[in-house]
């Protein structure tokens, strides 16, 4: 009994060391988040102010600079959002038992600021200690990496056998060799989606003749809407598919929905662009909507049909 006794008081005294730990973690992650996000609030500010000026503006002269001021501004936004990511994945390294750091990582990796930190995610989860690694939070985090990896920047394309629109078999693979294709997540209720398919219009006027195609994916449930949103919108121009998907479905791991495309492409949430070259192989990626992406996907089609 006084065995017993011994080892109830050591697991409380553990706890409750390990409680002390993360509650001083939490305060040190509050800390380092602050000076960035006074950055992104008083940039936040300065967004929404543009955005009702562009509302109340008919002049397009005016509401073409207001444009240009808003994209600065998101611009501001979302690098500030990757450097406190950055900040984060060093800060996570440096304690590597605390769970609070795996679900600050687990916050983060899907979103586009995660972008780019492939290496740096995969290095913080390895350097966690076992007991994290075990925990739900680090099994969750190593299935995200699993599909991080392997639709990140340089990686094979997963391919993929879906009937478009016209109940035509279409096969990812079948354009290697002959075409750059854009896979374009999207749905006909999004709209930063619909928004965003201006940009895609003209992109797609500039280089179709370049062996480049567009394959939209849809998570429309509605096959009707789906349908009557693209002919409304003009964009039967290019290709079409529509999948029935949990936007959750990273979160689980579950077998059966290995072959599903959003999930082998770690698609969260949409607008979600992946742009794949002739050799089957990922060259960009893109997420969330907005012009400086598109600009940024318009540049990088630009330079590879220059060469």
């Amino acid at each position: 009994m006084k065995k017993l006794s011994l080892i109830f008081i050591s697991v409380v005294l553990m706890n409750t060391t390990i409680q002390a730990q993360e509650n001083s973690i939490q305060k040190q992650i509050i800390e380092l988040h602050k000076g960035s996000k006074k950055l992104r609030d008083s940039v936040g500010v300065l967004i929404k102010e543009c955005d009702l000026s562009i509302e109340k503006t008919t002049d397009s002269i005016a509401v073409e600079k207001l444009s240009k001021r808003l994209t600065y501004l998101w611009s501001i936004f979302d690098a500030s959002l990757r450097e406190q990511v950055k900040n984060d994945l060093d800060f996570a390294l440096l304690h590597p038992s605390s769970l609070l750091c795996a679900k600050l990582l687990l916050g983060t990796i899907q979103k586009q600021e995660g972008l780019g930190f492939y290496e740096k995610y995969e290095e913080v989860y390895q350097n966690f200690s076992i007991g994290i690694k075990t925990s739900e939070e680090g099994k969750l985090l190593a299935v995200k990496l699993k599909y991080f990896k392997q639709s990140n920047i340089g990686s094979v394309a997963p391919d993929f056998t879906v009937k478009d629109i016209n109940n035509t078999t279409l096969t990812l693979s079948e354009f290697r060799g002959k075409k750059y294709i854009l896979l374009d997540f999207w749905a006909s209720w999004c709209a930063p989606c619909i928004e965003d398919q201006r940009y895609l219009k003209n992109i797609y006027g500039k280089f179709s003749k370049n062996d480049f195609e567009i394959i939209s994916i849809s998570r429309d449930t509605d096959l009707e809407k789906w349908k009557k949103s693209i002919l409304k919108h003009k964009t039967y121009i290019w290709k079409h598919v529509c999948i029935v998907s949990d936007l959750n479905s990273c979160d689980a791991i579950i077998e059966e929905r290995e072959k599903s495309i959003d999930v082998n492409y770690f698609v969260s949430s949409i607008p979600h662009y992946v742009l794949v070259d002739k050799n089957g192989i990922i060259v960009g990626k893109w997420k969330n909507s907005g012009e400086l992406n598109m600009q940024q996907l318009e540049q990088k089609l630009a330079e590879t049909f220059e060469n």
